[in-house]
């Protein structure tokens, strides 16, 4: 699991992982190349991605637990 930040700088995110005490990896947009690359128009987004590389499905707001596991089961991203 990554996390993105978009376009922020990296003192800021750094800051909003250390208060949220986040554990996961959280990877810096800084020039939005990413935000480009995947045409996100809105935030959050997931996506679920193979180990191929491919995007097996997206996922536009908030994802609760539920539908995360869901994804997960459809995808066979998880045994």
């Amino acid at each position: 699991v990554l996390a993105i930040n978009q376009e922020e700088k990296p003192e800021t995110v750094a800051e909003f992982i250390r208060d949220m005490g986040l554990t996961l990896e959280v990877l810096l947009d800084e020039q939005g190349e990413v935000t480009r690359l995947y045409k996100v128009l809105a935030l959050p987004n997931t996506y679920f991605i193979d180990g191929q590389g491919i995007v097996r499905y997206h996922h536009m707001g908030s994802l609760s637990k539920e539908q995360l596991d869901v994804y997960l089961a459809q995808t066979g991203l998880v045994p």
